[in-house]
């Protein structure tokens, strides 16, 4: 099954998700080139204001984990 960015992932959950995926078929390098041409595929897709909401989405989640606690 193809794997695809989530509507609300960020870029990091996606290249984690995609990656241990793509390493199963591909050797790292190439999983990650992969993963990275997706993302941006996505980002490139979506219009800029699609994009400043998902960068404030993500961000209110980092800000709502405790510093010293990840």
């Amino acid at each position: 099954m193809p794997i695809e960015p989530g509507a609300t992932e960020n870029e990091q959950e996606f290249i984690s998700r995609c990656m241990s995926e793509e390493t199963q078929t591909y050797p790292q390098d190439q999983a990650y080139a992969i993963c990275k041409s997706k993302w941006d595929t996505k980002m490139s897709k979506m219009s800029s204001m699609q994009r400043v909401i998902l960068t404030i989405n993500n961000n209110k989640n980092d800000a709502l984990i405790p510093k010293g606690k990840v």
